[in-house]
């Protein structure tokens, strides 16, 4: 009479039939393939070719190799003094203490050579 069904049988009245899941393991494969070579081409590439070469304006001195020297540098440091443990008026700092630990406990076990414990 013909192959046998597997799975449950649709109601009756319901024609309406599942979706194909192929379509959607073909899409995340698919996308599982893009980027892992997304990522792969991240690590192993490095920086691109157009990163490589550096382009100037037509007219404008290329840039040379040779160190500059005796070009003077303005080193501006900007000092912020902030108040240390100020809390406003009606707030108390609690600092933390150390909370000892409690005492450890010494626990003999004693067991046969098969591992049986013996009480």
């Amino acid at each position: 009479p013909g192959p046998a069904r597997v799975g449950p049988r649709p109601a009756p009245g319901n024609a309406r039939s599942k979706a194909d899941p192929a379509v959607a393991r073909f899409a995340v494969g698919a996308l599982g393939i893009a980027a892992t070579t997304a990522l792969v081409a991240a690590i192993a590439g490095g920086a691109s070719a157009s990163a490589a070469v550096p382009t100037t304006s037509v007219g404008a001195p290329a840039p040379s190799s040779a160190p500059v020297a005796n070009v003077p540098v303005r080193h501006v440091t900007k000092v912020v003094t902030l108040p240390s443990n100020v809390t406003p008026p009606p707030r108390k700092i609690i600092y933390a203490t150390p909370v000892p630990a409690p005492p450890q406990q010494t626990v003999i076990v004693q067991t046969t050579q098969s591992g049986k414990v013996i009480p």
